[in-house]
């Protein structure tokens, strides 16, 4: 969730029908173990493109796997106060660079001040990693019939 209570939400086409085959012949811990590795992968590549002066920004990214009522969900967020205008970019700038998930978002940059491009470090690592994603599930669902 974001500083300013909005969540951000990024889904993967044709992903449901593939997690609904290896649920079907697929136990539990094998589907947690997917989810697990999934997850481990937009981790690694959101890292991977975080911009970093300090480090901070890119300590701060942590992944976890959770069960939410029967769904396990993997989750890759920041707890950085400033995660967000870098992602986002800030001012004139930020408008300018127009993040792929601005208007979704219903985003608004000031126009008093140059800012900072928007650096979409997170988006990009997420649909930079859905391809091994996808492998991935195709995959365990492959071994599950074996």
């Amino acid at each position: 969730m974001s500083k300013n209570g909005r969540a951000v939400s990024i889904e993967i086409r044709g992903i449901e029908s593939l997690l609904k085959r290896l649920e079907e012949v697929a136990d539990y811990e094998k589907m947690k173990r997917v989810v697990s590795k999934a997850t481990q992968i937009v981790n690694r590549r959101v890292k991977q493109l975080c911009p970093s002066e300090s480090g901070h920004l890119r300590n701060s990214i942590k992944m976890t796997v959770a069960d939410f009522g029967g769904n396990i969900v993997g989750i890759v967020s920041t707890s950085c106060e400033y995660a967000g205008y870098v992602e986002f970019g800030t001012g004139i700038r930020g408008d300018g660079s127009a993040h792929p998930l601005t208007s979704k978002l219903g985003l608004a940059y000031r126009q008093d001040w140059a800012g900072q491009q928007a650096q979409p470090f997170m988006y990009e690592g997420f649909v930079q990693s859905e391809a091994k994603i996808k492998a991935l599930i195709e995959d365990a669902i492959k071994e599950s019939h074996v």
